[in-house]
């Protein structure tokens, strides 16, 4: 959420953000080439800051999508579809990657528990797919051990280490696993989303 006037230099960040990309196209031509993650671009200061970091000459051109970061802990995908907005009035003919994105397990709000992050899990990836996001990224794969320090993000990942210390797939991870098998075939573009009560 920092940008222009908060101390964040993005002049020096976007001349090594060109002549990165540079670097990069000439080891490997097919490379394909993101911003660095934004993080809450749903919120106006993320908006403002992906904004400023694009209009900065050479930018735009020099990406080939923009990696952008969506967390909540709402019922709803008001989130999610705020950053797809976003990214797509600020980055028109740019790919759109979710390169993190959860929910929690657990947490103070009623009815976030396991299975509402299932849910939620089909839910955002549909919603992304849908909205037209090129690929979308779990953030994370495992959730600290149960003796660990508990954190903000502490519960939203896909697997969790048991008191015996195992690993153990949460609801939420196996509907990822479901998802991920169904939509390995599916050609992307012929995503749409459909209404459905409940």
């Amino acid at each position: 959420d920092r940008g222009p006037g908060t101390g964040l230099p993005l002049a020096a960040s976007a001349s090594g953000s060109g002549g990165t990309a540079r670097a990069i196209r000439k080891a490997d031509p097919e490379a394909f080439v993101l911003s660095g993650g934004m993080y809450r671009p749903h919120t106006a200061p993320g908006r403002r800051y992906l904004a400023a970091v694009l209009e900065v000459p050479g930018v735009f051109d020099a990406i080939d999508g923009v990696s952008l970061h969506c967390y909540s802990d709402l019922n709803n995908l008001d989130a999610l579809e705020r950053t797809l907005d976003t990214a797509r009035a600020l980055a028109p003919g740019k790919a759109i990657w979710i390169t993190e994105v959860g929910v929690a397990a657990e947490g103070r709000k009623p009815g976030v528990d396991g299975g509402w992050q299932a849910a939620m899990v089909a839910a955002i990836y549909g919603a992304a797919l849908a909205g037209g996001a090129d690929r979308g990224f779990w953030h994370a794969l495992v959730d600290p051990p149960q003796s660990a320090p508990q954190m903000p993000f502490s519960t939203h990942s896909l697997t969790r280490t048991t008191a015996a210390g195992d690993r153990e797939t949460k609801p939420a991870g196996q509907v990822y696993r479901r998802l991920a098998s169904h939509l390995a075939e599916v050609p992307l573009d012929t995503m749409h989303e459909v209404g459905a009560d409940g």
